[in-house]
């Protein structure tokens, strides 16, 4: 799942930056590796798919937050 937002992200010509948090050399190995995977073999359709289907219920809802005013 982190691979395939980081991909996402920064596949989507809509987002302009992309911050990553890295705790540990293997993580930056990994993210490293994720992009080069996608300029390799691009992004991982099915599985994008299956993600956005289960997210499209909630797909661009928001909910109120701070203080309730009359």
């Amino acid at each position: 799942m982190t691979k395939l937002a980081l991909q996402y992200s920064l596949s989507n010509k809509e987002i302009s930056s992309v911050l990553v948090g890295m705790g540990s050399v293997s993580q930056v190995e990994e993210n490293a590796a994720a992009v080069t995977e996608l300029e390799v073999l691009g992004m991982d359709q099915e599985t994008l798919s299956q993600v956005e289907a289960i997210l499209k219920p909630v797909k661009n809802l928001t909910w109120p937050s701070g203080i309730n005013q009359n």
